[in-house]
């Protein structure tokens, strides 16, 4: 399963920017380890992040007790001077990414999810069957195991 992560609220919460703005949430990583592990999944970071750190940097941050998550790649970023109106694009990023990588898609049978906070541009594009909605997590302790737990047992 191919799992499209955003940071800011999903695995960067209040509680990790008062260590580093740059530090994953050590208990938000745990529960998207659980997830990868569960799933079989690689992770494709549809994060904003992805433009002020390298792939390198953003693997370096996914890490649970000396296990790297895998990350296989990052959305492409569709904003542009000219093309302003993609400010909120994050759907069609991930659409772009499934067009750009068929193969990836297919290894993993066309499965996916999509965890993130801000998802109005998401739902235009995918069904809420394939998102993790972690509303207002940056202050309310980001990706809980219940969320997750929900999202497995839609699976079933």
């Amino acid at each position: 399963m191919i799992i499209f992560l955003d940071f800011d609220s999903p695995i960067a919460t209040v509680q990790s920017y008062k260590i580093s703005r740059n530090i994953p949430d050590a208990k938000c990583l745990c529960v998207l380890k659980y997830l990868v592990d569960k799933v079989g999944g690689e992770i494709v970071i549809s994060s904003t992040w992805r433009r002020l750190h390298t792939i390198e940097e953003l693997k370096e941050m996914l890490c649970v007790d000396g296990t790297y998550l895998p990350v296989i790649g990052v959305t492409p970023d569709l904003i542009t001077e000219e093309n302003e109106f993609f400010f909120d694009s994050r759907g069609e990023e991930i659409t772009c990414w499934m067009k750009m990588f068929p193969d990836v898609m297919i290894k993993h049978d066309n499965k996916f999810v999509i965890i993130d906070d801000e998802i109005s541009s998401i739902r235009e594009k995918f069904s809420m069957d394939n998102i993790i909605h972690v509303k207002d997590g940056f202050y309310k302790g980001g990706l809980k195991m219940k969320m997750v737990d929900k999202y497995l047992s839609r699976l079933s």
